[in-house]
């Protein structure tokens, strides 16, 4: 049996990306969005998704300058509501220590701010590969 077409469906599968922040930093993201990869809006804090469906699988773009002071505190606060998404912090802190206690809630990366066009769009991708990898199907599958 093949594993290839779980694989190849996988690699299809649709993300949605949500902006949390203030919409003017996401215009590179926003234009980042095409095929498979969806831009699904933008909300001005964690908080604000109280709401919203968080699909399993989508990623949060998170930018901790305009998002909310405590973002950090909302992070682990929302640890379950978040726990199908992927989390990639923008920021312009640049302690380790913020860093890392950013990582221990859950982030997959941080864009340490200003960065370029190309590390932005370098991780989008990297995270949609994630997801895409997390929903193949666990297992090797061998053809004789």
């Amino acid at each position: 049996m093949d594993a290839q077409p779980a694989t190849a469906q996988a690699a299809e599968q649709t993300i949605a990306l949500i902006g949390i922040g203030d919409d003017e930093q996401f215009a590179i993201a926003r234009a980042a969005c095409s095929g498979t990869l969806k831009w699904r809006g933008t909300y001005s804090s964690i908080a604000a998704l109280a709401d919203v469906q968080i699909d399993e699988g989508c990623i949060l773009l998170i930018d901790e300058d305009t998002a909310s002071p405590d973002t950090i505190d909302l992070l682990e606060q929302n640890g379950e509501r978040r726990r199908g998404a992927l989390s990639i912090l923008q920021t312009s802190r640049a302690e380790v220590r913020h860093v890392v206690s950013a990582m221990k809630r859950g982030v997959a990366d941080v864009l340490i701010k200003p960065c370029t066009p190309g590390r932005l769009r370098s991780a989008v991708f990297d995270a949609r590969h994630r997801v895409c990898a997390s929903a193949a199907p666990h297992g090797r599958m061998h053809s004789r």
